[in-house]
């Protein structure tokens, strides 16, 4: 009886275990990345963020950006710069930034 009252307990670490050891195994330190889908013409980046790497893919461009830029001001940014100039973008998480 008493296992039936712990199985939803149960269930709720195991989501929060799996989802912990998703975010340390996925993160990547190295860089930000940040995929831009339908750039307009006169999407430039490298004037205001350091950055590692461009590579461009069909209608794909993708930044690497320095590891040292604070995520949330960088997606607030790149949110302000990138305003009706692409269709949209995504900026990839790095866990080891909260520790």
């Amino acid at each position: 009886m008493k296992l039936k009252r712990a199985l939803p307990f149960i269930a709720l670490l195991l989501i929060l275990v799996l989802r912990l050891s998703i975010s340390i195994v996925g993160a990547n330190p190295e860089y930000y990345e940040i995929n831009i889908y339908n750039p307009d013409d006169g999407v430039n980046l490298t004037g205001d963020y350091p950055i590692k790497d461009i590579s461009v893919d069909g209608n794909k461009t993708t930044y690497h950006m320095d590891p040292s830029l604070n995520e949330m001001t960088l997606a607030n940014h790149l949110s302000e710069n990138l305003n009706n100039s692409c269709d949209y973008f995504t900026v990839s998480w790095n866990f080891y930034s909260y520790i």
